[in-house]
């Protein structure tokens, strides 16, 4: 990438309960040896009926601006990606930047699923590459738990709320910085995983709530087989296109979807197991904000990041839509 990025602050917010397999288990009818041996999954945060998506969003964004040493009026784009918005009407970074005071900024969804994030990196660096002034504030969050249906095993189980942010700006050599975004989809493959009914092309009536119409649905095999495709795909395509082998990544974090697809992406780009970051035990697939939680996790951690490491994210998402970052820490 002609002109890098530097993360300037990073930020997560985690709130509401903790639900574990054995909580699950008690509607519905499955155990956690059940979950945990087709997802990895032990548990994930359910927010309360009174904490919607904007104030998760708010959470993470205030601490990714602490972080960076900046106040909200300093920020002059916000970028939200969710597929799970306050409302379809207006979007949730209009909501996010009343309560959180971003006077100054414009503010805008992106809806590219458990990709949004990468997304919004790559928008960043084309707007930053025009004005290297500009601070801009990217979030990723997602309150899953509306969405799904709660009596459907195959799919409640994988999902949990959460958010995460950064603060990006013109790389000034100091690290860490991005060198590096790679973004693909494929609008074929958009019925593989849906919401089919409550937008403008088949709005709600009682007979398609009654069905559960409005819920996500997911294809899962075929989810499964072309997201390691895919994500394997385009992680040799950066390290091809930047000179680099899967030797020099220190660590490889993928999307936290589901332990089974970040094993077999690991397996087919021959890396070391213990070099695939994985919280997905504790979290659950957070759509848009695992990527950014899961690097702020380490970051905070204190001990798995060193100067100069190389991290190689990769991630997939309904549409398909899909993508791959480097970052040198």
């Amino acid at each position: 990438m002609k002109h890098p990025i530097k993360i300037a602050g990073l930020g997560r917010y985690v709130a509401g309960e903790k639900v574990t397999n054995d909580d699950l288990s008690k509607t519905l009818d499955i155990n956690d040896e059940w979950i945990s041996t087709r997802t990895g999954i032990k548990q994930r945060y359910i927010t309360d009926d009174d904490t919607h998506n904007s104030d998760l969003a708010v959470g993470a964004c205030s601490a990714a601006l602490k972080d960076a040493g900046l106040e909200p009026e300093d920020i002059d784009i916000f970028m939200l990606a969710t597929f799970t918005p306050d409302r379809l009407l207006s979007s949730t970074a209009c909501i996010i930047q009343g309560k959180l005071g971003l006077s100054k900024a414009w503010c805008f969804d992106l809806q590219a699923a458990c990709s949004g994030f990468l997304y919004c990196l790559r928008l960043a660096t084309g707007l930053l590459t025009e004005d290297p002034s500009l601070e801009i504030l990217i979030c990723g969050s997602e309150r899953i738990s509306r969405m799904v249906n709660w009596q459907d095993r195959s799919s409640c189980i994988l999902f949990g709320d959460g958010a995460s942010a950064f603060v990006v700006n013109r790389d000034d050599g100091v690290r860490p910085k991005i060198t590096d975004l790679r973004m693909g989809s494929d609008g074929r493959l958009s019925g593989l995983i849906t919401i089919p009914h409550g937008a403008s092309e088949t709005p709600l009536t009682p007979e398609n709530i009654g069905e559960g119409q409005h819920f996500m649905q997911m294809e899962g095999r075929a989810v499964f087989k072309h997201a390691v495709r895919v994500m394997v795909e385009v992680c040799k395509n950066i390290l091809a296109a930047n000179g680099l082998t899967i030797d020099e990544v220190s660590w490889l974090v993928p999307h936290q979807a589901n332990q089974r697809i970040l094993d077999q992406v690991g397996k087919k780009l021959k890396i070391d197991p213990a070099r695939v970051y994985s919280n997905v035990a504790r979290y659950g697939n957070i759509s848009a904000a695992s990527i950014p939680l899961a690097i702020c996790e380490m970051r905070d951690k204190g001990y798995l990041l060193k100067k100069g490491d190389l991290l190689l994210l990769t991630a997939f998402g309904a549409g398909l839509t899909w993508g791959a970052a480097l970052i040198t820490w």
